[in-house]
């Protein structure tokens, strides 16, 4: 999920505009899709849209039906969206997802962090080896705290997402 907070779907709030390097015209891009966005256009990958969420939805990247086979290569997830669009998982709200789990362990957390918060006592390995799992947590809206609170049960064997 990205940080927007009180943000519609499908309005020009917390996003800034670039020039498209294949159509020559400017296009509005959520702020915290912005960069991953412009690497894709020096990959070659031509998009069609995109929607960090804004915490509502699952975000996605659209592209051309002709870089599909590129966004693979490229490690991209590929979905189908709740509006039945196909689309891939960004990978810099993924990442900002995982960097929210790192945060709530013990080992990495701070002390006011830990002050005020519940942490968990996995190691960064532990995390880093179930990435998977995270994922699949990401996909479904689960939270970073949510996911971590089902984690031991997930490692247990008895839960999976």
């Amino acid at each position: 999920m990205c940080n927007c907070k009180n943000v519609e779907i499908q309005t020009y709030t917390n996003q800034v505009t670039l020039l498209n390097p294949y159509t020559g015209g400017l296009v509005c891009v959520d702020a915290c899709l912005s960069d991953e966005i412009c690497e894709l256009w020096k990959s070659g990958i031509e998009t069609t849209g995109c929607c960090c969420g804004h915490n509502k939805v699952r975000p996605m990247i659209n592209v051309k039906e002709k870089c599909h086979l590129d966004m693979v290569r490229l490690g991209y997830n590929y979905s189908v969206n709740e509006f039945n669009t196909p689309c891939y998982a960004p990978k810099s709200v993924m990442s900002k997802y995982m960097e929210r789990v790192i945060e709530q362990l013990c080992c990495n957390a701070t002390e006011e962090y830990s002050n005020q918060y519940i942490t968990y006592k996995y190691t960064n390995k532990q995390v880093n080896s179930n990435i998977g799992y995270f994922e699949r947590c990401e996909k479904a809206g689960m939270s970073a705290y949510k996911a971590l609170l089902f984690f031991r049960d997930y490692l247990n064997g008895d839960y999976d997402i």
